[in-house]
C-alpha cells in the first residue's frame, strides 16, 4: 500500500483537547478531533484502570492491548503526559477553570447533559434533535447526522434492534441468499 500524497487534513491544528471520555462514542468523537489536526490528550484513571484497555468482547488483542481501545484511541496522546496533567487540573474547579481560559482568550465550555444539551439554544436553532423509537427504552432523543446532502438529510429509517431484531433483513439488503442466512443461522452467527 502506498502512502497517501495529500497532506493530512489539519484545520485544528494548535487546539489541545484534553479528553476525558470514556467507552466508544467519547473517544470516538475526541477522535475525530485528532484527525483533524488537534493535539488530543487522553486523561485516564491512575494505575491503567481504563477499563477499556483491558476489555475486548471479541477477546482481540494486539500485543496486550484491546482492540476496542486500539480502534477509538487513534492519535491521542501517550498516557504518560496524561498521567502528568491530573494533579495540575485537579487544583481548581471547572468554574474556576473556565474563569481562568476565559481570561486568556482560549474558547472553553463545561461539558453538558445530554437534556442540557437539547435544549442548548444553538442546537435548538440549528433544528438538530431528532427523535427515535426504541423498543425498550421509548422515545429517545438524539443528535442527527450533522451534515444535509443534496438530496436531503440523512434520517432515521428504522428503530435501533434489539439483537439479532433485523438480521435477516440487512443480510438480504446487503446481498445474501435465503440459503446463506440459513446456514449462518444454524452456525449461530445470527
Amino acid at each position: 500500500m502506498s502512502a497517501d500524497p495529500r497532506p493530512p487534513l489539519s484545520v485544528l491544528a494548535g487546539v489541545r483537547v484534553l479528553s476525558f471520555t470514556q467507552f466508544l462514542l467519547g473517544p470516538s468523537g475526541v477522535q475525530f478531533l485528532a484527525d483533524l489536526g488537534a493535539d488530543v490528550v487522553k486523561i485516564e484513571p491512575p494505575g491503567g484502570k481504563l477499563w477499556e484497555r483491558n476489555w475486548a468482547g471479541c477477546d482481540l488483542y494486539l500485543n496486550g492491548v484491546s482492540a476496542f481501545f486500539l480502534l477509538a484511541h487513534r492519535n491521542h496522546a501517550r498516557e504518560e503526559i496524561a498521567r502528568a496533567l491530573v494533579p495540575v487540573l485537579r487544583t481548581r474547579t471547572t468554574a474556576e477553570w473556565l474563569a481562568f481560559l476565559e481570561e486568556r482568550g482560549v474558547w472553553a465550555a463545561p461539558v453538558l447533559t445530554y437534556p442540557e444539551t437539547f435544549a442548548h439554544p444553538a442546537v435548538q436553532a440549528a433544528d438538530v434533535v431528532e427523535e427515535a423509537p426504541h423498543p425498550v427504552a421509548g422515545p429517545v432523543k438524539f443528535l442527527r447526522f450533522p451534515v444535509e446532502l443534496s438530496t436531503g438529510r440523512a434520517c432515521v429509517r428504522r428503530p435501533p434492534p434489539m439483537a439479532g431484531q433485523h438480521s435477516e433483513e440487512i443480510l438480504r439488503e446487503a446481498g445474501y441468499a435465503d440459503a446463506d442466512i440459513a446456514r449462518f443461522r444454524a452456525a449461530g452467527v445470527i
